[in-house]
């Protein structure tokens, strides 16, 4: 589509679709890089987005760009800061409620990942709005973010009550795109209950969807998890042999989060098997 789509010379598409349409398929395409694990790619392509959204213009489009592509993205990769602008102009630029409310979701999604305790209030006030008004889109994948910062404060039964809601909501949505990183999210829970077993069964489930998917980012995140169960029960081999393979897979990202907490827990798993 983004080879061969021309847009009308005269603009009526920014008037039937609402959004200039190469800038809506950009931001599916970054996001689908980044599941890839092209975190890089993914990135420069959210850059170029909101450049060219803003060479045309179009408020709506710009809105679009920041909102479905930026935003996302530049929290899913772990840059804080870039987040942090992202958002900020988001605000910047909102002129009705409910695209105030998709930059306040963002800013609790940044407050979770950077370990703020107000950061889950923040983010389930946001969703409440978010769940009577329009631009929906995502609605599953922050309810798994809200459910992780329930985790970090040790809310274990609302952590639980949230990623459940996380995964009914993606199988009554077909949202399958983030199911494997719900299905993480999951485990984290379980396991902080106590329940080893059903974690890893829950991990592995989790690894199995994201092979079937080809979303490696999200492989990452749960073969780390995974290895971190490992190690605690006191198994660094089969921490190292689940985390490794995935890991050498990368091509690209190395400055990113996740990519960081993997070589830093395999640089450890190694150097306990060495001691």
């Amino acid at each position: 589509m983004l080879e061969h789509y021309v847009a009308p010379p005269n603009g009526s598409h920014l008037v039937r679709y609402q959004f200039d349409q190469k800038v809506t398929a950009r931001c599916h395409k970054s996001l689908i890089l980044w599941v890839q694990g092209l975190p890089e790619q993914a990135g420069r392509l959210t850059e170029y987005n909101l450049a060219q959204a803003d060479a045309i213009g179009h408020l709506r489009s710009i809105f679009y760009a920041l909102s479905f592509g930026a935003c996302p993205v530049s929290a899913l990769v772990g840059d804080s800061r870039l987040a942090q602008r992202f958002i900020q102009r988001m605000l910047d630029i909102s002129v009705t409620p409910a695209w105030n409310t998709r930059a306040e979701c963002f800013k609790g999604v940044l407050m979770i990942e950077q370990g703020c305790a107000d950061g889950p209030p923040h983010l389930r006030a946001a969703l409440k709005e978010m769940s009577t008004g329009s631009f929906q889109n995502l609605y599953t994948w922050y309810l798994g973010v809200l459910a992780r910062g329930l985790l970090a404060r040790g809310e274990l039964k609302e952590a639980k009550d949230t990623i459940q809601e996380a995964l009914d909501s993606a199988a009554l949505r077909k949202e399958r795109w983030c199911e494997p990183e719900l299905l993480r999210i999951k485990a984290e829970v379980v396991a902080a209950l106590g329940h080893w077993d059903d974690a890893s069964a829950l991990f592995r489930q989790s690894l199995a969807v994201a092979q079937e998917q080809g979303a490696l980012s999200w492989e990452l995140r749960t073969a780390t998890s995974l290895a971190r169960l490992l190690r605690s029960q006191g198994r660094p081999a089969d921490a190292i042999a689940c985390l490794q393979p995935v890991y050498d897979r990368f091509t690209e990202g190395f400055g990113t989060a996740d990519l960081i907490a993997a070589k830093q827990l395999l640089d450890e798993l190694s150097d306990a098997g060495r001691r």
